[in-house]
């Protein structure tokens, strides 16, 4: 894949038991400021309808360039920072593009 190809990144995570709520605090908090990054075409927080907690992220970016600056800026960084001890185990991220 091209550095300079459209991709979307698809990211979950589940929160710690009692902790749902803080992290989807935290993760909402870097919704709005990433929606403005140079590059960023769309960038969705869901949360699973049948596991509360259960947080899914599907972002589409107009290039893997545009998704390296993205993880550089300094609300990217508080998420990640701020969210690593609210999630239960890993926090999977795919990155994929469309099947034309």
């Amino acid at each position: 894949m091209s550095d300079t190809q459209p991709l979307f990144v698809v990211a979950e995570c589940r929160a710690k038991p009692g902790l749902a709520d803080a992290l989807r605090k935290v993760l909402h908090a870097a919704v709005t400021p990433s929606r403005g990054d140079e590059g960023v075409m769309s960038y969705v927080l869901n949360e699973d309808i049948k596991t509360p907690g259960h947080f899914i992220f599907i972002e589409h970016y107009a290039s893997r360039d545009a998704l390296k600056q993205h993880m550089q800026q300094p609300h990217f960084k508080t998420l990640v920072a701020e969210s690593k001890d609210l999630i239960e185990g890993e926090f999977p991220i795919a990155m994929v593009r469309p099947v034309d």
